[in-house]
């Protein structure tokens, strides 16, 4: 994937709100997050977020790419931190935290080539939406899964084609784009209706927040192009 994305001029429209996330606005109703595609050959870093109550969390237990919420906190430059860089910065926090891949293990992440994802979960009885920007990078052969952080379980390596079901809807749609060019028409098959009802569940978060619905990867180039340009503005 391309590291001049379209979702780069969204980014730095991005400030850091009264609420020390990252979003175009305080009035906006999303904020913003990233995750990271970690790949070693035919495996890609995952983990699985600690089983707690799923009326407090409604995506615990499942696997996801590490990653989290920009937070304004994490930049290394202060108040003076660019809106690319406090999320850069939070997402190799969170990665490093969660799966225990530290800066040395990884190629420089790049931007995904991608239109919006936006996932949803409850906190503090209200709902709240994430806009997911994904980055891709290469992992060492030497480095090790290793979580340290209270918020998952487990880390691990999930091969291509991965477990659709033990996946959030969000980063199984994200993942689903990544890698349907490595997989083979009998695996692409199976991956189909897993893949489509997450594109369906994302879409209609993003309705909510006024962004393009997601396709899934077998759409039309046209349907393609129309999500790429589709971020907030």
């Amino acid at each position: 994937m391309a590291s001049d994305a379209v979702p780069s001029g969204m980014i730095k429209r991005c400030l850091v709100q009264p609420d020390g996330f990252l979003s175009l606005s305080d009035s906006a109703s999303w904020r913003l997050g990233a995750v990271l595609f970690a790949r070693r050959s035919d495996v890609f870093a995952v983990v699985r977020k600690a089983p707690v109550d799923l009326d407090a969390y409604e995506f615990a237990g499942l696997h996801a790419l590490p990653g989290g919420m920009a937070r304004a906190r994490w930049s290394s430059d202060g108040q003076d931190a660019s809106s690319e860089d406090i999320l850069r910065s939070s997402l190799l926090d969170r990665v490093h935290r969660e799966a225990g891949l530290a800066n040395e293990h990884l190629q420089y992440p790049a931007l995904a080539s991608f239109g919006p994802i936006v996932s949803s979960y409850t906190a503090k009885r209200q709902q709240r939406f994430t806009l997911i920007v994904p980055f891709v990078s290469g992992v060492a052969s030497a480095a090790r899964l290793l979580p340290s952080d209270q918020s998952v379980d487990e880390s691990s390596w999930m091969s291509i084609p991965p477990a659709w079901d033990k996946l959030a809807p969000g980063n199984r749609i994200t993942i689903a784009h990544l890698v349907w060019n490595d997989m083979d028409e009998d695996q692409r098959a199976a991956a189909r209706l897993p893949v489509e009802q997450s594109a369906r569940r994302c879409s209609d978060w993003g309705r909510s927040i006024g962004v393009a619905p997601v396709p899934p990867p077998w759409a039309s180039s046209d349907e393609i192009t129309t999500w790429r340009e589709g971020w907030p503005r």
